[in-house]
């Protein structure tokens, strides 16, 4: 036996690649367009959710067709033009009048194009495992951007690790607990839970595309995860206005700061999911919360001490009443598709 390729693979003319240099300029070349339609179509799964095949790991016969076969002709082309440019394609999509639909549809559209598959609107998507972390600490200004570096180890149950392999997780400590999730470490046998729960793909086979569900415990996760507990605090703390954490700030408290909570999550006071039935339910349930809280100094006093990254030094109860009240209405902020989905 020697290396080759399948003659039925050949175009007339075209000499047989004979080692692995060969292959790969076989694979790229302009006569053999399958690699470019693969990346190109990555591309698009990436910015809107599916990709136009939709069994982006299987371009053969048991896979789907493509549902605009002459665009992912094009792109795929494009991509060759110019030079294999990734950067290039995605400000090509970015830019576009397909990209930059609403995602907000009438009830006609829905019946015929529900899943977005024919392009008439963009498609609501859910956003991966590692945005939701990452948006959460960006949003109350905890994400560190410091680029490379060695692995972090972000908060996880403990015990996970002794039980699969008897090692211990050295949990990190300052920076190491805010990093983006890219340089999270990833053990195959014990992956980090809260990435898995939100259908992170687990590695331990290759993933092409990942399935995307909706569950009770992916909600259990945004309210109890230290993590995202801290980020909430974060948020809670920018947006009753203090900024320094001492209870010379305490003429900012009051429920009237929802808003400025939900255009730091969301961006958009302008979506159904900060419509003005829901600024109200949270501003009665802040109001709810705080009177607890007044109630149960004590409660409030665990809740605003979850994770290292604490925020605030006052022991004035009623500053850390409601500092604790906003950080339970940022986290059911964080339960919305407002943060969770990509419109």
């Amino acid at each position: 036996m020697t290396p080759g390729v399948h003659q039925s693979l050949m175009s007339p003319g075209e000499a047989m690649p004979v080692n692995r240099l060969d292959l790969a300029k076989w694979l790229t070349s302009d006569h053999h367009p399958l690699t470019a339609r693969v990346a190109v179509n990555h591309i698009w799964q990436q910015m809107f959710g599916r990709g136009l095949v939709f069994t982006s790991e299987d371009f053969g016969a048991q896979g789907q067709p493509p549902t605009h076969p002459e665009l992912l002709d094009f792109l795929a082309r494009e991509l060759i033009r110019s030079g294999w440019s990734r950067k290039a394609i995605f400000r090509m999509i970015a830019t576009s009048k397909t990209f930059m639909q609403s995602s907000q549809i009438d009830s006609s559209t829905r019946n015929i194009d529900g899943d977005g598959a024919l392009l008439s609107h963009f498609p609501a998507q859910r956003l991966s495992a590692e945005q939701i972390r990452d948006g959460a600490l960006q949003a109350g200004g905890l994400l560190s951007e410091r680029l490379g570096g060695a692995p972090t180890y972000p908060y996880q149950p403990t015990g996970l690790w002794e039980e699969k392999s008897g090692l211990k997780y050295p949990q990190s400590k300052d920076e190491g607990l805010y990093r983006r999730s890219l340089y999270t470490i990833w053990k195959r046998t014990s992956p980090p839970p809260s990435m898995m729960i939100f259908d992170s793909a687990g590695r331990e086979v290759c993933s092409a595309r990942r399935e995307v569900t909706v569950t009770s415990l992916q909600a259990l996760v945004l309210m109890n995860d230290p993590q995202f507990v801290e980020a909430s605090r974060a948020i809670a703390i920018n947006s009753l206005g203090i900024h320094r954490g001492s209870e010379s700030d305490a003429q900012y408290y009051g429920a009237g700061n929802i808003e400025r909570a939900l255009r730091k999550v969301t961006g958009d006071l302008t979506s159904l999911e900060c419509s003005d039935s829901m600024l109200q339910h949270l501003k009665h349930g802040f109001d709810e919360q705080l009177t607890y809280f007044r109630g149960h100094p004590d409660q409030a006093g665990k809740l605003i001490n979850v994770g290292q990254w604490k925020g605030i030094h006052s022991q004035n109860l009623e500053f850390q009443n409601n500092v604790a009240a906003m950080t339970l209405i940022v986290n059911s902020i964080l339960n919305t598709d407002g943060f969770t989905v990509m419109r």
